[in-house]
């Protein structure tokens, strides 16, 4: 796998779009609840994409639980949002503290959902939450190739700004 861009966008005020969107502060599941449910949508979400690594479902439980026990840091729980339709999630968007940095751990739309700017529109709703923060930029990765996140990233003004986080934040 080629190595992954990082990209970077300033905080602004979103247009956001009405959205019945939940986000990790006001979820009524409890966690382990919420582990399944990740673990499960990220499962779908990734497979057959350029990046499924041929995770399975236990896979997918131990990598939930690990980055919701703070693997890349802290999980920010009032930016993290998703959307469960008929008792699943089908798109979703995570953001833990890394480094001292807002970084989009996960961005992912279950492959039926695609196509109803659910993706989109949960980033809108992640940026505009972080308005009134202390935070002026929030960061993601993709991987080349990976053609529809860059799409939306670009639309987004998310620009590339490095491949290598020491580089860019200096030694861990």
């Amino acid at each position: 796998m080629s190595e992954r861009a990082i990209m970077c966008k300033k905080v602004e005020k979103q247009e956001i779009v009405t959205i019945s969107a939940c986000n990790f502060l006001n979820c009524p599941e409890n966690k382990f609840e919420l582990n399944q449910y990740f673990a499960q949508h990220f499962l779908e979400a990734f497979k057959g994409t350029i990046d499924d690594e041929g995770e399975t479902l236990t896979d997918w439980l131990i990598e939930v639980k690990e980055a919701f026990q703070g693997k890349y840091g802290p999980i920010m729980e009032e930016h993290s949002f998703y959307i469960k339709e008929e008792g699943k999630i089908i798109a979703s968007t995570v953001v833990a503290l890394f480094r001292g940095i807002p970084l989009v751990i996960y961005a992912a739309v279950d492959p039926r959902d695609r196509g109803r700017g659910l993706g989109k529109n949960l980033l809108r709703k992640m940026l505009d939450s972080f308005c009134d923060s202390m935070y002026q930029e929030v960061y993601l990765v993709v991987t080349p190739g990976n053609m529809p996140a860059e799409i939306i990233y670009e639309q987004l003004g998310f620009e590339v700004v490095g491949t290598n986080w020491d580089e860019l934040l200096g030694p861990a």
